[in-house]
């Protein structure tokens, strides 16, 4: 693990999240100890990282005691799995606490996606929400709600309520906008209740790498365009000069007066391209297999560029390139993404709670175990 690396990034400013917590690496121990204050801040455990320690066949089942105690209970495969996505995610900040408590709660969080067949609307997905809140019960946790109209409306509803937010998918100025509105709005409302502001987390996934991806197709055609790669850093320094913009305006000063705390930006980047998107009080997203992937870092490359990265946006119009209707159609792409994974999801773990199969025995007998049972009418993994 490139711990020097890592330690650079946090000298930046810079918190460096896991992308994609695999069970396997809490069982093992390796992530207790990458996590540190000069070396992993944060986790996001993701549905397709579920799906994956899943079917594994490296080693030891690490979900066969839950799903035995799950098929005890009688849960069907939504339930299962939202279970056993909150067990990663209970287990993960456990071993986040100490980043926690030393930063003074800044840092030290993990997040965890909602089913999203229940994320197209937004009164069922601020109760996927509520009830993977239920099953977190951690301080430190947070859950991913898309940046979409009924995951803002859901964002609000739940910040009201005292949890913490993930905003995911923000891909324009446009949409970021609209996620600042929600968490300003959603913290009022918890002010009002009487609620800490600084117990609700709150943050926004902008995948960079995904919007370069997605510009440089379109460039090909066009020799003359800008250089490939120049969207996505153009559109992270504009977010970022929004984000100074929005902690400049009263609205935010007697929130923050009230204890709330800055809603952060998290980076998805490229392999290998973590040290191009860097600016103080941030965070940033890497797969495991990036930990060890030696990257220069470049200082600060946000901060003040804004006009120099609106005009590179302006160039790519000119060329025929729209970046806001390529934010929307990622928009809808991250959805589909979404919701084909959560079906892939629970068709495995249909499978997985009813056919035998010879890495897999059947799940019909119960196995002991030592793990506290749940609470009355909540599932536990």
């Amino acid at each position: 693990m490139a711990d020097v690396n890592l330690g650079d990034l946090v000298s930046e400013g810079v918190s460096p999240w896991l992308d994609g917590l695999d069970r396997r690496w809490i069982d093992s121990g390796w992530f207790a100890g990458a996590v540190g204050p000069k070396s992993l801040h944060g986790a996001t455990t993701t549905v397709t990282a579920l799906i994956d320690s899943l079917t594994t066949t490296d080693g030891p089942d690490p979900h066969a005691r839950p799903l035995h105690r799950l098929l005890d209970q009688g849960a069907d495969p939504d339930t299962a799995a939202e279970a056993l996505a909150a067990a990663v995610a209970r287990a993960a900040a456990d071993a986040l606490r100490e980043v926690h408590l030393h930063s003074g709660g800044q840092d030290g969080h993990v997040s965890v996606d909602i089913p999203a067949t229940a994320a197209g609307h937004a009164r069922t997905a601020e109760v996927a929400g509520m009830r993977a809140a239920a099953l977190l019960r951690r301080p430190n946790t947070m859950v991913a709600l898309p940046a979409t109209p009924a995951g803002l409306a859901a964002t609000r509803r739940c910040l009201a309520r005292g949890i913490g937010v993930h905003a995911t998918d923000v891909y324009s100025t446009t949409r970021y906008r609209q996620v600042v509105e929600a968490y300003f709005d959603g913290l009022t409302a918890a002010r009002t209740a009487g609620l800490d502001l600084s117990t609700i987390p709150s943050l926004v996934g902008v995948p960079i790498g995904r919007l370069d991806e997605a510009v440089d197709t379109r460039l090909r055609a066009r020799p003359a365009a800008p250089l490939p790669g120049s969207a996505g850093l153009a559109t992270a320094r504009l977010l970022y000069h929004e984000y100074e913009r929005s902690l400049g305006g009263d609205r935010w000063r007697a929130l923050h007066a009230a204890g709330a705390r800055k809603q952060r930006l998290l980076w998805h980047t490229a392999p290998g391209a973590v040290g191009r998107v860097v600016g103080w009080g941030t965070a940033t997203a890497l797969p495991r297999t990036a930990l060890d992937t030696p990257g220069e870092l470049f200082g600060d490359t946000l901060l003040g560029e804004h006009t120099t990265a609106q005009a590179v946006l302006d160039e790519l119009r000119g060329t025929g390139v729209d970046p806001d209707a390529i934010a929307r159609q990622l928009e809808r792409e991250a959805a589909h993404r979404a919701t084909r994974d959560w079906h892939r999801l629970i068709r495995l773990l249909h499978d997985r709670l009813t056919n035998p199969t010879p890495t897999h025995p059947r799940l019909t007998t119960p196995v002991h175990s030592d793990v506290s049972r749940p609470r009355e009418g909540e599932p536990r993994a």
